[in-house]
């Protein structure tokens, strides 16, 4: 579980992420709707935003290469690799 995350790239400039948010359709049962909404921050077209669990077993895997890494750290990746992600403006 600690190991779970969702990554985002952005394709453009963003000046406030927070006007997106996402949600994750767990098991085929369909949407729950928005389950997270990011937070006021700007986002580089080209960079990647990662929202993880647990950004010590994220350092650990990684190494020395997390240190270059933009993340968040939530409870909100509840999904187990194959759901779907929703996308949210």
């Amino acid at each position: 579980a600690s190991g779970k995350g969702i990554v985002f790239h952005a394709i453009g400039d963003i000046a406030d992420l927070s006007i997106y948010g996402f949600g994750v359709a767990n098991n085929g049962g369909g949407t729950d709707g928005q389950e997270y909404t990011f937070p006021v921050q700007t986002m580089a077209a080209g960079e990647n935003l990662w929202v993880i669990r647990d950004a010590v077993a994220y350092a650990t895997y990684f190494g020395d290469e997390w240190t270059n890494i933009n993340y968040i750290v939530d409870e909100a990746p509840s999904q187990n690799g194959d759901d779907a992600i929703e996308l949210y403006c």
